[in-house]
């Protein structure tokens, strides 16, 4: 029965019967079985929501255990990720033995970007694996990700990480893209990961994020001193 149904039959009732019912009140003993009974209920739907929150999918969104205990949470998002760099620069693309030095234990292919004018680092754009990697080493962002609603903060390994995920449409086979990613901040630097897949292995595409994310955390901030700009803007 709604609010409006018991709202609309108590108004159909007698006076009468009302006012009866007033006056006639009897003071009843609680059952302690029931009092009880009701408590363990809620405990057990508290391990329950916990439980269904760990796990990845529940009403607290969906999570991603990391290696070190923390849990990392994806907030569910209207929008994704994309390259917003409206700036007059120079791109140069770094060898391997550089970017082992910058991010050691990690495959990555990238290029730098540097101000044409002032031969200045930018930041870094670029993938490790089929996963995309963005660095900003400025005040200027690359990415113009925005999260729709309250954003998921995490804390791991004393970072503060913000990640959120998206789901396309399905396409015309049925099929739809499940995309994860992460920004933080390690000193002066703002990393943005995105990863994607089929939407079934959307666990294995949120746990391959957590990996890279977890060893970019143990890095820390590259030297971008390795890095000079250009030659003759080159």
């Amino acid at each position: 029965m709604t609010a409006k149904q018991f709202t609309e039959g108590l108004s159909a009732l007698d006076d009468r019967y009302i006012a009866e019912a007033s006056a006639y009140q009897v003071k009843r003993k609680r059952n302690p079985a029931v009092r009880w009974l009701s408590a363990a209920a809620s405990l057990a739907l508290v391990a329950a929501l916990g439980i269904a929150a760990m796990q990845g999918g529940g009403i607290f969104g969906d999570t991603v255990k990391l290696e070190n205990g923390a849990v990392l949470r994806f907030e569910k998002s209207g929008t994704i990720g994309a390259s917003s760099l409206d700036m007059d620069v120079t791109m140069q693309a770094l060898p391997q033995t550089q970017l082992q030095q910058l991010f050691p234990d990690l495959q990555v292919e990238a290029r730098a970007i540097f101000l044409a004018e002032e031969g200045s680092l930018v930041g870094i754009e670029g993938s490790v694996g089929e996963m995309k990697l963005l660095v900003s080493c400025s005040d200027m962002p690359l990415t113009d990700t925005v999260l729709v609603g309250e954003e998921a903060t995490s804390t791991v390994d004393g970072v503060a990480v913000t990640a959120g995920r998206f789901v396309t449409d399905k396409n015309s086979r049925g099929e739809r893209t499940a995309i994860y990613y992460a920004s933080f901040q390690l000193g002066e630097s703002t990393f943005y990961l995105e990863n994607a897949g089929d939407y079934g292995a959307r666990e294995a595409v949120k746990t391959e994020l957590a990996d890279v994310l977890q060893t970019l955390l143990k890095n820390g901030e590259p030297n971008w001193s390795l890095l000079q700009a250009p030659a003759n803007g080159e």
